[in-house]
């Protein structure tokens, strides 16, 4: 409770993989989170879900950063890939019983009215010591449904990446833009349906999140 007291334990670890990244259904009644397998790899996440009693578990397939649809039917996962190459999206129904990919792309992030999805997408160079680095992204927009893919902005300045797509509301959508692989500070974006782009905040730490009614933006800030 919030009040600190009445705590109850919900799930734990199995085979050594912690639960992690605890997400509330929006009607309260389920949890999604990951459990981590610690041998590595591509399906190193797992995303399960619970019922908030401790009841039902169920595994529902490979995927990590769980957002609930608006409907509490559906988890959002994103699944990663090998170096070099954008993760994919995909929608668990929370009853185990159907599993489809979205598109490729990474951060997915649920608008508030449970229609539309926004991501981003990278491209990569390899550099001498094999190592993959960003040098574009893309913001784009899908509904839940898997129709209606768009792309509302594309970074024109090579080494510059988005991530951390979030929906101030219905119809605008916000990144933190990033130089290269360096997790410093740079600017908050929001980009309008139309792509219209503005700077909300010049420099920002490693997160962010808007207000329910998406008129005030929390973020942290590296010195």
């Amino acid at each position: 409770q919030d009040d600190g007291k009445n705590a109850r334990r919900v799930t734990g670890a199995r085979f050594r993989a912690n639960p992690v990244l605890p997400a509330w259904s929006p009607d309260g009644q389920r949890i999604a989170f990951v459990r981590t397998n610690p041998a590595g790899g591509p399906d190193a996440f797992q995303t399960y879900v619970v019922n908030e009693d401790g009841s039902g578990e169920r595994d529902l397939g490979v995927g990590t950063l769980p957002t609930w649809t608006s409907d509490s039917r559906s988890v959002v996962v994103e699944r990663l890939a090998g170096p070099g190459r954008n993760s994919t999206i995909h929608v668990y129904s929370a009853d185990g019983r159907n599993r489809r990919m979205l598109a490729s792309g990474s951060g997915p992030a649920v608008s508030p009215d449970g229609s539309r999805i926004a991501f981003v997408r990278f491209t990569y160079r390899q550099s001498p010591n094999g190592d993959f680095i960003p040098t574009s992204s893309s913001l784009h927009t899908i509904s839940v449904d898997g129709t209606g893919l768009r792309q509302l902005a594309r970074t024109t300045v090579r080494n510059r990446r988005w991530i951390q797509p979030k929906w101030a509301s219905d119809t605008l959508v916000s990144v933190i833009e990033r130089t290269g692989a360096v997790a410093g500070s740079g600017p908050i974006l929001t980009f309008s349906m139309s792509g219209q782009r503005r700077v909300v905040v010049p420099r920002v730490g490693e997160t962010y999140d808007w207000s329910p009614s998406g008129d005030r933006l929390a973020y942290t800030l590296t010195d």
